[in-house]
């Protein structure tokens, strides 16, 4: 999952995260927006000061705070099968199971659809790209800077082209090889404003089975009903 496009989504959040954009993807009630277009020009590499894998069987929560909005996401996978739960825990939610076929499913309202075009494959991947790490195809450069190490959990400070306006700080936990925190700030002279966190919380090296099943009383209608009740 930090495939090798995650540097480009790790660098568009920089970059992004005090303007509209943000606000815009707060008020987005039904699944995220898509993936901002990639940055043009020559491609500049940055050096990562250390490697993390995606585990094969893993359980999460990522938390997403903007503006002092908090948004959940529940991830989880089992080799090949996975389940992201967008609005985790809201009465919207709305998840994505994806197994030997791909399913939308509203949880609230005990219904189901089989989408067979797979259009929420390329969502999904967004956000679990957050728990791996490929970042050198990178269309900027990145100067990362270790802090310190607590109890297993290493921070760096990032800064994007040597900008003065802006940093990022990275937790990597040491143990698990993932990253667990991304915090985004703005600097105005001495003040230093935070934007955006993105967070894993909960995560569990496990999994239960019946995260990748539709539940037997749960009722299965097109997909385009599904996406009218959406609207």
């Amino acid at each position: 999952m930090f495939s090798r496009s995650f540097i480009k989504f790790f660098v568009v959040f920089a970059l992004i995260f005090s303007s509209a954009s943000a606000c815009r993807f707060w008020q987005n009630g039904g699944t995220p927006s898509p993936t901002p277009t990639p940055f043009t020009g020559e491609e500049l590499k940055s050096e990562i000061p250390f490697a993390a894998a995606e585990p094969a069987v893993f359980q999460a929560e990522i938390v997403i705070t903007a503006n002092e909005t908090e948004r959940k996401i529940f991830t989880a996978r089992n080799g090949v099968n996975r389940r992201t739960d967008y609005n985790f825990g809201a009465e919207n939610q709305v998840s994505n199971l994806q197994t030997d076929k791909n399913y939308l499913i509203l949880p609230k309202q005990k219904i189901y659809a089989e989408n067979a075009t797979s259009e929420n494959s390329a969502a999904v991947d967004d956000w679990t790209l957050f728990l791996t790490t490929e970042w050198l195809n990178a269309k900027t450069s990145a100067k990362f800077e270790k802090l310190e190490t607590i109890n297993n959990i290493t921070k760096y400070r990032v800064l994007l082209d040597e900008s003065e306006v802006s940093e990022t700080l990275i937790y990597f936990d040491e143990a698990n090889k993932i990253v667990i925190k991304q915090e985004y700030y703005s600097i105005n002279g001495e003040q230093k404003t935070l934007n955006f966190t993105f967070e894993i919380r909960n995560l569990k090296l496990q999994t239960n089975e019946n995260l990748f099943a539709v539940p037997t009383d749960f009722k299965q209608i097109s997909i385009e009903e599904l996406r009218n009740r959406l609207r």
